[in-house]
């Protein structure tokens, strides 16, 4: 408590002497003193980094991250792609994971770059293959079973990896091919899309069917669709292990429109996420209350930016707004943190992209903590006019800056 109210005592200090810094720049205490009372929204400090491995390819996109590991696709064309993985957060630790004949794509991972990667090979339009690799091109190893017509792996959690064998949801054991089939018979189709503890999420039912959540057995299907809508499917699975925790999604009110759903077990617990501006919106990833996808705007076709929110359609953020240049289609696909940075992952302007920041706002010095020194950093960064300052994010160092990072250290640590 006195060690508290220690750096709270200096922090005000450091607080009086950042004013003398906007004093020094034009900005009087009066003028502090009458937004003072106002509550400027912390913005993150994003950073957004380019994976595309290179002029070889010409197209790259990232549709997952676990433990560290971002799995994906690169090509010549978006027709053509390659399933691959980087090791880190970063271009150069690109590894192809491709091999043979037809096309592949890597959708999930687990376990690290020693851990698991799954997806399928394609060798006609509908002749796909469930596959799995573990870390390299020589790893591969086909799951699909004999007499299928077509089989896709879409998640994983190490051991057990969900998908889909023709029309039915399926959950394969290891890499032996042995496998467990949720289809219920309600309906002509069902899929497997996500993984969390002992949960599975997907879709079940005629046509393209309900947001479905299983628990290793046909008999454990809950169906999740809120009704009111065509149909809806679920993307991806958070569990806390005390239960289904959250699910992410789409609900589809026709067959042509998506708006982007959370769900927490329960087609009861449907939280609707879409911002009525939008035309569409989905979620592509859920972890520890994050969620991430896209938005479409407007009613242009090709324009869709990726998206972040936060349980709620009003918590939604842009983060196509980070993009350095001019992009008109950005799309998030993947969300973890490792208990100090959040990483997204996903494509813009057709390169495989990360969007990153610190879990504490405002913990500058990246101890993990938020201390004096954070405000020391924060001063310093600001009398320097480094951009690192710029906490409302309108491309200039203000009051209003100032203000946010106050802000983002009292909200403490997520």
């Amino acid at each position: 408590m006195h060690a508290h109210m220690h750096t709270t005592a200096i922090a005000s200090n450091i607080a009086r002497g950042t004013a003398g810094i906007f004093a020094s720049r034009g900005i009087g205490l009066a003028a502090m003193a009458i937004v003072a009372g106002w509550a400027q929204p912390a913005f993150a400090q994003w950073t957004v980094t380019d994976l595309h491995p290179g002029p070889e390819y010409a197209v790259s996109f990232a549709y997952g991250i676990t433990d560290g590991v971002v799995v994906g696709v690169v090509g010549e064309d978006v027709a053509e792609t390659f399933a691959c993985m980087w090791t880190d957060v970063s271009a150069g630790s690109f590894v192809p994971l491709h091999a043979g004949d037809g096309t592949t794509r890597a959708l999930a991972s687990s376990g690290g770059a020693g851990g698991v990667q799954v997806g399928e090979r394609r060798l006609d339009f509908y002749d796909f293959r469930a596959t799995l690799w573990r870390g390299d091109a020589g790893s591969a190893v086909e799951l699909h079973p004999a007499g299928a017509d077509y089989s896709s792996i879409a998640c994983t959690d190490g051991a057990r990896h969900g998908g889909l064998v023709d029309a039915s949801a399926v959950l394969w054991t290891g890499d032996t091919g042995a496998y467990t089939v949720l289809h219920t018979g309600r309906g002509m189709s069902s899929l497997v899309l996500a993984i969390h503890g002992e949960y599975q999420a997907g879709a079940a039912g005629d046509g393209r069917g309900h947001a479905a959540l299983w628990q290793g057995t046909p008999e454990s299907m809950v169906d999740l669709h809120p009704g009111g809508a065509d149909h809806s499917l679920v993307r991806s699975i958070y569990t806390d292990g005390a239960g289904p925790g959250e699910q992410g999604g789409e609900l589809n009110p026709t067959f042509s429109s998506s708006k982007a759903a959370l769900w927490h077990g329960t087609a009861a617990s449907y939280v609707d996420l879409h911002d009525d501006a939008w035309r569409d919106s989905r979620v592509w990833s859920v972890y520890d209350g994050w969620q991430v996808g896209m938005a479409a705007p407007d009613d242009r076709s090709y324009i869709r930016v990726a998206m972040i929110w936060r349980g709620s359609k009003s918590s939604s953020e842009s983060l196509h707004d980070l993009l350095p240049t001019d992009e008109s289609v950005s799309e998030a696909r993947g969300v973890w943190h490792d208990g100090r940075t959040l990483y997204i992952v996903g494509s813009a302007g057709g390169h495989a992209t990360v969007w990153s920041r610190p879990l504490c706002l405002a913990d500058l010095d990246a101890d993990g903590e938020l201390t004096v020194f954070d405000f020391l950093a924060f001063q310093n960064a600001f009398d320097a006019g480094q951009l690192s300052a710029d906490y409302d994010r309108d491309g200039s160092l203000t009051i209003f800056d100032f203000l946010a990072f106050q802000n983002a250290f009292d909200d403490g640590c997520e």
